[in-house]
Formats: structure tokens, sequence, C-alpha cells
């Protein structure tokens, strides 16, 4: 049905950006929502949010039936909200368009909405790097608000949290401040590093974006982008990550030597594993989604196919029971989704799609197999 959305102005800052994931709720009511935004806070004058007497205090979170509706700082150093300023009305306006997308637009799904989040960035291309590493933590000034729309009370704060943070710093143009700067890093070198970043992180998770955990990267996955898969479509690639599996009890079993495909329009993803296994939802997306922001999104890049798999070889079946003891309590990131003898190959599906049991005989999955290019293939 039509959500009659109330009046306002644009109050989003440049590079604001919203994200729907199920990760935050899969069932959300409409009306319940709809009816937890009107109770936050309104006024059209500028104020301080935080601690304090006289203040609003963060986080600030409403709800109605099982429809959860937070609003955190995020970004700057914690507990520093003295320079966290907006105007109470803007959360409305982006509580109500965060619900369209999501919930509406969506099936009830849950996410998250940036708001000025121009502040961070600010500081992420000029201040953030030195020698590999952090020179000190976000300053007050790289606080921005997240506002998430979930069916849990508890405080996710994607904007401290989500791997989608790093991304759009990797994504991010330069500023005025970078490019005058002659101690910021170059544009490569920056995407580089947030790119990395991303992988450690995991929807849902604890480890923030401003946590660096040198010698880590790559221990066990290797990610390679080839032309030569084509350019899938990012939307369609992401429409497979958060639409064709049902989070989190989904799981894909595979046997030993066999293939799983997902398809949706031009993007293409196959699983193939060396053993029989199965691979939770959190395994599949992790990968997935850090497979999409290298390899499709990465800044001056044409968008690619690639490809993700363990560096490790699978030695000997006696690897397969260690894989399973290793992974029984584990948080799946892009570091170490995939065990040894499974790759994730993503690709731009050239040809109509006809039935499951064709799918081995594609042109484009010959091509893959073959490393030959899929443009080769027919439309």
């Amino acid at each position: 049905m039509p959500v009659n959305l109330p009046s306002g102005s644009n109050l989003f800052s440049p590079g604001d950006w919203l994200s729907c994931n199920a990760v935050y709720g899969t069932d959300l009511d409409l009306e319940d929502c709809m009816e937890a935004a009107r109770q936050l806070p309104s006024g059209e004058d500028l104020v301080q949010f935080g601690p304090g007497q006289g203040r609003f205090v963060l986080p600030i979170q409403k709800h109605c039936g099982g429809c959860y509706l937070t609003i955190e700082s995020s970004g700057g150093r914690p507990g520093a909200y003295n320079n966290a300023w907006a105007v109470p009305s803007a959360f409305r306006t982006v509580s109500f368009t965060l619900i369209e997308e999501c919930v509406h637009r969506r099936a009830g799904q849950g996410g998250f909405q940036t708001y000025v989040f121009s502040h961070a960035v600010d500081w992420s291309q000029v201040d953030a790097m030195a020698d590999g590493g952090w020179l000190h933590p976000p300053p007050v000034s790289a606080t921005f608000f997240t506002i998430t729309i979930s069916e849990s009370n508890r405080k996710f704060n994607p904007g401290n949290f989500d791997p989608g943070v790093p991304l759009r710093f990797a994504n991010a143009p330069a500023t005025a401040a970078t490019m005058k700067n002659p101690n910021a890093p170059d544009a490569h070198t920056r995407s580089q590093f947030w790119l990395e970043q991303r992988a450690r992180m995991q929807s849902g998770g604890s480890t923030s974006w401003w946590q660096y955990q040198p010698n880590q990267l790559s221990d066990e996955m290797e990610y390679r982008c080839d032309i030569d898969l084509g350019s899938p479509s990012v939307n369609d690639c992401n429409h497979i990550q958060w639409d064709q599996l049902d989070p989190p009890s989904d799981s894909v079993t595979i046997s030993s030597g066999g293939v799983k495909f997902f398809h949706y329009n031009t993007c293409y993803l196959a699983i193939y594993a060396a053993i029989s296994i199965v691979l939770s939802w959190e395994q599949i997306s992790a990968a997935i989604g850090s497979l999409i922001g290298i390899c499709a999104q990465k800044p001056s890049q044409t968008v690619q196919g690639g490809k993700v798999y363990h560096q490790s070889s699978l030695q000997s079946v006696s690897d397969r029971s260690a894989i399973q003891r290793k992974r029984q309590n584990f948080h799946a990131t892009g570091l170490n989704a995939l065990p040894p003898g499974v790759n994730l190959t993503m690709f731009e599906q050239k040809e109509a799609w006809t039935s499951p049991t064709e799918e081995l005989n594609l042109c484009t999955w010959k091509a893959v197999l073959d490393g030959g290019p899929v443009s080769a293939c027919s439309a």
C-alpha cells in the first residue's frame, strides 16, 4: 500500500546514504515503524545532542510493536557528543525515508541511514592513516548520526560497525582538503586501506572501521578481479546477497565437486566446493559482500567480475574435520568466510537464463572455467 510521508525539506548532507539489510530485520510492520517515527522529537531549531541536562540524550530509541527506531552518534570518539548538533525534525525526515525504502519497498526489511556523514568522510581522507595505521581515533569533528530501523532493541550503531562505511570512504571522491594537503595519501592507497578495513567487518558485527589490526589481512582469503568475467550490475549482485537467501537461518549444501548457482538479471554467482560442505548464509553473505566491494565498487575502476577463495589448499580428508571444528563458533568476515576447497565466482551473465539443469552448459560458465572472456558469449 502507498505510504504518505510528512512534508519536509531535504536535510541530508552530501554523501549521506541509506542501506537496507536483512541483518536488521526481515518482517517489520509498516504501520508500527511509522508510529515509532512519529514519536521522535520535533523542532526546526539547531540543538545539541548528547549527555547532560537540557540536551537530547543519545541514543534515542522509539518503538511500536516489534519495530525499533534508534538514533545514535557514530564516528566520533566514543562518548564525545559535544559537537553533535542537528535539527530534530531532520531525524523524522530521515526516518520516514528509511521506512519507505526498506520496510515498504523491500517487504519488511530493516536498515539504516546516515546524517551529516560528510564529517567523517573529510577526516577519512586526510588524517586517518599514517604508515599503514592510525594517527589517532576519530576526533569529535568526525561525528555523524545513524538512524536504524530494526526488529530488535539492540543498539546496532551501523555507522560504527557496518562494512558499508569504509566502502563509502574508499569510494569517496577527493575533497578540497585532500587535494591541498601534501601529507594526504594518494587515492589508490586510501582506497586500498579502506577496502581492507571493510573485509575485516560484518553487518551486525562488533568490529569498528577505526579498529586497525595490522598483519591480519589476507591471512586466509584471496580476492581477484578479472575483466574477462564481465561487468555484472552492482544492484543485481546486491539483490542476490540480500534477497536470494533468508537470513540468518538459511544454509546451502554443496556436494563434493559440485557447483551452486545464484543469479539475478546480469549477475551470476557460482560456489564451487571440492568437498561436501554446508555453508551458512553468514559465510556466503560475507564473501559476496567483500567481493562486490572490491571488484564491482572499487573507485576509478571499471566494474569487474571476480573470484574469492581460501589461500590454503585442501591437503587431505582430515582437513575437513579441522575446518568444521574451527568454524563451530566463528563469525564470518571477508577474511575467513570460505574454508579451503571452496571458491566463489561473480560474473556477468550474457545469455538468457533457461533452467537450473542447463546452468552447467551455459556458454558463460564454460568461459569462466576455461579462463576466456564471457563477452564472447551471445546476449
